[in-house]
């Protein structure tokens, strides 16, 4: 029996991601078929079915648990803005980018509209953006929303050159990298 939540079903699920990861190395989500995932996770049609409605679901899913994993994982435990622009952050960033690299290298560079990255924006906004708006008197609020979206693109900029050059840099050097633009970008 094939119920959701036992040992078996969830090691279906995993191999299920796991063979789309292996896929997406090699193939743009849209070249990706149901029958290649189901032969590469060696599971059948029916047990993909059970998990997912198709290739676009099982990518949706994989994206909800890189949100959650990253908002646990990476993010600072504060609203403070200078510590969600600092080294250490960016580091700890670019670090899970290079982990889940084939992921995030559809993300930022084939993908023209990302929910990911749309909604790890938000969460970004809510906590670190908004309570600085909040505290500063340097901008009003629809200035902000422009800085927001032009460090926003800086920095995904930065991440697609970084993940198209096969992550030569060191993760490093990019996030001081960053660190100094964002930096100078603060008012």
């Amino acid at each position: 029996m094939n119920i959701p939540n036992n040992a078996r079903s969830a090691g279906s699920r995993a191999r299920i991601k796991a063979a789309l990861v292996n896929l997406l190395e090699r193939k743009t989500p849209d070249a990706i078929t149901v029958q290649e995932v189901c032969k590469l996770a060696e599971v059948n049609r029916t047990t993909f079915y059970a998990h997912f409605t198709n290739v676009r679901d099982l990518f949706e899913a994989l994206e909800a648990d890189l949100y959650y994993d990253a908002e646990d994982r990476i993010l600072p435990k504060t609203s403070d803005v200078s510590q969600l622009i600092s080294r250490d952050t960016m580091l700890r960033i670019l670090t899970y980018v290079r982990q889940n690299e084939a992921l995030y290298r559809v993300y930022l560079t084939e993908l023209t509209e990302s929910k990911l990255i749309n909604e790890f924006s938000e969460l970004i906004r809510n906590i670190y953006v908004m309570p600085a708006l909040q505290k500063s008197s340097v901008f009003a609020a629809a200035e902000y929303e422009y800085y927001f979206e032009f460090c926003k693109a800086g920095t995904l900029a930065m991440m697609k050159m970084w993940l198209l050059s096969g992550c030569e840099e060191p993760e490093k050097n990019v996030a001081e990298l960053i660190e100094k633009i964002l930096k100078r970008c603060m008012p």
